[in-house]
């Protein structure tokens, strides 16, 4: 009963933590309440620190990734990453989402497409993290961060992304990432990033992906 707390109380408690852990390792036909929970839980500034703690934050964390997979139900795909943009916002969970970007991204690259069932919601949950990733690089500059993004935005988001919403997310990522160095730019061309952004632009979607989208040209 006070489990939502977390995610609603300015002063949660922290014998509430190894509850949500717990819940966190049901089956995946139970998990969805403790995802949703966690999601939640990490917008709340009082909830941060206790959940961010490292005896539980590697339960949090392990649970997110096993999710990232295209073979779990599409609802805890969709929590998990939204509970992984989420760490975006506090520097504790920013940082802790660049020392682990690898396999975050390489997750996202290689366990969740094609997206099961065109799952709108996954695309833009999906989109808004590397988003969040791309911001992050703005912040504070990794060229092998850089590198990653711009490949897994350029061969995946670009062929399978199909939701205009998640397009807008990915090419406004892709608009920040060549905003950082020019050798993003040089990496972005090896990659044709400028065809498949085309191929977007000319489907006449929403004027914010096409405006986006010409800016991405003009750039490459």
């Amino acid at each position: 009963e006070q489990l939502p707390s977390l995610a609603t109380s300015n002063t949660p408690s922290p014998s509430l933590s190894p509850a949500l852990n717990t819940l966190l390792t049901w089956p995946d036909a139970q998990v969805f309440p403790a995802l949703d929970l966690l999601r939640a839980s990490l917008l709340n500034p009082a909830s941060q620190a206790i959940l961010l703690e490292k005896s539980s934050l590697e339960q949090i964390f392990s649970s997110c990734l096993k999710h990232v997979d295209k073979t779990s139900p599409p609802p805890c795909q969709m929590l998990a990453l939204r509970a992984l943009s989420n760490l975006f916002s506090c520097q504790q969970g920013e940082d802790l989402l660049r020392t682990y970007r690898e396999s975050v991204i390489s997750r996202v690259f290689e366990q969740l497409f094609p997206i099961v069932g065109d799952n709108k919601n996954i695309q833009i949950a999906a989109a808004t993290l590397l988003l969040n990733f791309s911001v992050s690089v703005t912040r504070k500059f990794d060229d092998d961060t850089q590198v990653q993004l711009l490949s897994a935005l350029s061969i995946n988001f670009l062929t399978f992304i199909n939701d205009w919403e998640a397009r807008f997310r990915t090419v406004v990522a892709i608009g920040t990432l060549l905003t950082t160095s020019p050798e993003g730019v040089d990496y972005a061309k090896n990659l044709e990033t400028k065809d498949a952004v085309r191929g977007w632009r000319l489907l006449e979607g929403p004027a914010k992906v096409s405006e986006c989208a010409q800016l991405i040209e003009n750039m490459l």
